[in-house]
């Protein structure tokens, strides 16, 4: 998604999206009900990191370029995961979540995020914000 905007592109394609252009990130979190948080005792760290730690990595990768993470479908469980694993600090509050991809892009437009921007980019390329949103709910599916 990083590279093209789509996953209907094979990656040996050339890219079509440039990282200045990713200014928010989603995480859809609605199927994931339970996340690691802590090192599995099979490996000595580490060797075989939490998915926690690898999150709060990517998520510092993130930031450290500017970009808005934000999460989409979050459970009570995986929230406080989120909390003990500090990862609400990293993301500076816990106001980066919502409970649709719509709302999600709501809000991110509320905060001054790009919304703007990449609804005019799409626009330009014959596309609307809606119809990526409904190309998403279909992959989803």
């Amino acid at each position: 998604m990083e590279r093209y905007g789509t996953f209907d592109v094979h990656p040996s394609e050339q890219r079509t999206r440039f990282p200045e252009d990713n200014v928010n990130v989603v995480f859809d979190f609605s199927g994931v009900t339970y996340i690691d948080p802590r090192y599995l005792p099979i490996f000595p760290p580490p060797s075989n990191p939490s998915a926690t730690q690898i999150l709060r990595q990517i998520i510092q990768g993130y930031r450290v370029k500017g970009t808005e993470v934000y999460y989409v479908g979050l459970v009570d469980d995986v929230r406080e995961v989120f909390t003990r694993a500090k990862i609400w600090e990293l993301l500076g509050d816990t106001d980066h979540t919502a409970v649709t991809l719509k709302e999600c892009m709501r809000l991110i437009e509320l905060r001054g995020g790009n919304l703007g921007e990449a609804r005019d980019r799409a626009e330009a390329e014959g596309r609307t914000i809606d119809d990526e949103l409904e190309r998403l709910n279909r992959l989803r599916q």
